[in-house]
């Protein structure tokens, strides 16, 4: 009689391995499909510049009397279109290095106001060149942080990088610290236009680009905050951001000191 082997204690342990077996199952299908779509952007994305690259190159090569100026201006094309290759080709390496569980993180404490004003004079030259300006509060100027520094500044490159880009010409950016129930938030804010709910829900995702056609121009690979969002969950925080009353907010949430700071946050957000 097997069910003689089977009480009330076994039938719940099988149907917790069976739970757990599908919910694997469920999970190792959602990697797959990831992986699916990762493969198909980057194709696509490393595809069209190729394609212009292998094009102007070809005019050069199979034109015997091509004139010297056109060949020039084939080129100078062509160079342009593999910049962009690398520029995926280095975010695309960046964005699976920095995933939560990539290469380990190397921690020091941080002084957060100094760190923000460190970057901030960095974006100088590049913010007065659409005469703007990047202002850094002084509140909370004694919370630190253990962080990777070198991994956080390209946080902070990206989204001062998108400020400036999108912001309106003659604005400030602001940056500040904040301090609530154990959890540090850094908000980087600059005025421009509002974006929409939808598109708020969708900026952290992977090629994900608010305006295809700018971000063209612009070099973007819709990689930048997808990257920014790693690097912010390997150090146990979390991104959102904000569009309301010409202002757009991007802010990065911290622990303190414990995750349990930081899931409260997040059931307030809710």
């Amino acid at each position: 009689d097997y069910s003689a082997h089977f009480d009330g204690g076994s039938l719940t342990e099988l149907q917790q391995l069976a739970n757990s077996l599908n919910t694997a199952n469920r999970q190792l299908s959602k990697i797959d499909e990831l992986r699916r779509d990762l493969l198909a952007n980057v194709s696509h994305d490393i595809r069209t510049p190729l394609t212009s690259i292998i094009g102007y190159l070809g005019l050069i090569v199979n034109q015997p009397n091509v004139e010297s100026a056109d060949a020039k201006r084939y080129a100078e094309i062509a160079y342009s279109k593999a910049e962009q290759m690398k520029l995926l080709v280095d975010d695309l390496f960046e964005y699976t290095t920095t995933r939560p569980n990539g290469a380990p993180l190397r921690l020091n404490d941080i002084p957060i106001v100094n760190f923000l004003e460190q970057v901030a004079a960095d974006f100088e030259l590049e913010a007065q060149k659409r005469k703007m300006a990047i202002e850094v509060l002084p509140n909370n100027r004694d919370v630190v942080l253990e962080l990777d520094a070198e991994k956080m500044v390209r946080v902070i490159n990206n989204l001062l990088s998108n400020a400036i880009k999108y912001g309106y010409e003659g604005s400030v950016i602001t940056m500040e610290v904040l301090k609530n129930d154990g959890v540090i938030t850094i908000a980087v804010r600059n005025a421009g236009d509002p974006i929409s709910k939808e598109v708020l829900e969708q900026l952290f995702a992977r090629f994900y680009r608010a305006e295809a056609s700018r971000s063209k121009e612009t070099g973007g690979t819709g990689l930048g905050l997808a990257i920014a969002e790693n690097i912010v969950k390997s150090h146990g925080g979390m991104m959102y951001a904000e569009s309301e009353n010409g202002q757009t907010s991007f802010y990065v949430c911290l622990p303190e000191e414990n995750q349990g700071s930081l899931k409260q946050f997040k059931e307030k957000l809710k």
